[in-house]
C-alpha cells in the first residue's frame, strides 16, 4: 500500500498483493486511477488555448485487475503463460538473454547480452524493432536508445544526479476552430502514445540519516520543479 501527501490531502496510489502457489504465481491491483483531465480547453468556448495537455476528459477505464500465470522451466529455457493467452519462451544461451511471446496483439521477441563493456538490448514488437545501449564511463552510467533518448547517472558528493534528454515526437497540432480566427496551438504532453517536444530533467536524491529519501527535480517540458521526501518501510 501506498500514500501520497500533496497540497496536505492523502491519496491512496498504491493497493496490490502478489504471491506464489507452487509454478503459479497470482497478482491483484486494488488500486483503480482516476486520470481524467478536470479542464477540456478545446470545448471551452470552442476554442483552441494552447493549454490542454491531451489527457482524456472522462475516466472511463477500470484499472482493477487480477491475473494469473504460469512460469516452469523447460530445459535450458522457461516458458509462461498467462490469463490472457500469451506465451513467453525465454532463456539465455551463449551468454544472450533471448525472449520471444506469440501473442494475438503481435508477437514480440527480445535480445539481451553484455559485448566489450556495453549492455546492448534489441527488440522486435510486431516487426518493429528498437534497441538499447548502456555502458560505464569514468563513473558516469550513459544509456542511448533508438528513440535517441539520452540518460547519465553519476554521484556528486554523496547525491544520486540522473540526467535525461527525450527526443521529440512529431508535433501534434489542433487545427483553429473554422469562423473563429484561431491559430493552431501545440500539444505538449507525456503520455507515451502522443506526440510532444523534446524536454530534459535533472533529478538529484540523497539518502538522509533519518531513512527517508529526498530528491528534487526539474523538467524542462513545462518549467517545473517539484520536492519530494520518501520512507520505505
Amino acid at each position: 500500500m501506498g500514500w501520497d501527501v500533496d497540497g496536505g490531502t492523502p491519496s491512496l496510489n498504491i493497493g496490490s498483493m502478489s504471491s506464489t502457489v507452487g509454478p503459479l504465481s497470482i497478482a491483484v491491483d486494488f488500486y483503480n486511477e482516476d486520470n481524467s483531465d478536470a479542464v477540456d480547453d478545446i470545448a471551452r468556448a470552442g476554442m483552441p488555448d494552447g493549454n490542454d495537455d491531451g489527457g482524456v476528459i472522462t475516466d472511463s477505464t477500470d484499472d482493477r485487475s487480477v491475473s494469473v500465470s504460469l512460469d516452469a522451466p523447460l530445459g535450458d529455457a522457461t516458458i509462461a503463460l498467462d490469463d490472457s493467452g500469451d506465451v513467453t519462451l525465454s532463456g539465455t544461451w551463449s551468454g544472450v538473454t533471448v525472449s520471444h511471446t506469440a501473442s494475438d496483439g503481435g508477437d514480440t521477441t527480445s535480445a539481451a547480452a553484455a559485448i566489450a563493456g556495453m549492455d546492448i538490448t534489441v527488440t522486435n514488437d510486431d516487426g518493429s524493432t528498437t534497441w538499447a545501449i548502456g555502458t560505464t564511463i569514468a563513473g558516469t552510467a550513459v544509456t542511448l536508445n533508438s528513440s535517441k533518448a539520452v540518460t547519465a547517472t553519476f554521484g556528486v558528493t554523496g547525491n544520486t544526479v540522473v540526467v535525461s534528454h527525450t527526443a521529440k515526437r512529431s508535433t501534434k497540432t489542433k487545427s483553429a476552430v473554422a469562423g473563429a480566427g484561431a491559430s493552431a496551438a501545440t500539444i505538449t504532453n507525456t503520455n507515451a502514445q502522443d506526440q510532444r517536444d523534446a524536454f530534459t530533467t535533472i533529478a538529484i536524491s540523497r539518502a538522509l540519516t533519518s531513512g527517508a529519501t529526498l530528491s528534487a527535480t526539474y523538467d524542462t517540458l513545462d518549467s517545473s520543479h517539484s520536492l519530494k521526501s520518501a520512507v520505505a518501510f
